[in-house]
């Protein structure tokens, strides 16, 4: 028995009835064989899928503020105000 033969032998069921001979000069060859039989199953066992984008996770309206964010408000619909902390804007602000 020979080293071909003894790599032939170890071989997944599945993998040796992909290959399509069962003779090889070398061990590379017989390698290089399994290793496109290896791909070829990988791709039917897990069929490529397009590229998934991450989906933005956003945190559930329950969990949020409700002076955070106004629900209804679409992003960057700004009317160009913003509130103070104490609710008044009269421009005098004396503080040094």
């Amino acid at each position: 028995m020979n080293l071909i033969q003894i790599a032939l032998d170890g071989l997944k069921e599945e993998i040796r009835d992909g290959l399509e001979s069962t003779e090889f000069a070398t061990l590379v060859s017989l390698f290089e064989e399994v290793a496109e039989v290896e791909a070829i199953l990988k791709k039917e066992k897990y069929p490529q899928k397009s590229p998934h984008r991450r989906k933005r996770k956003t945190r559930p309206s329950s969990f949020m503020d409700p002076e955070d964010e106004d629900p209804w408000e679409k992003p960057g619909d700004d009317d160009g105000e913003e509130s103070d902390d104490d609710g008044s804007d009269d421009g005098d602000n004396d503080e040094e």
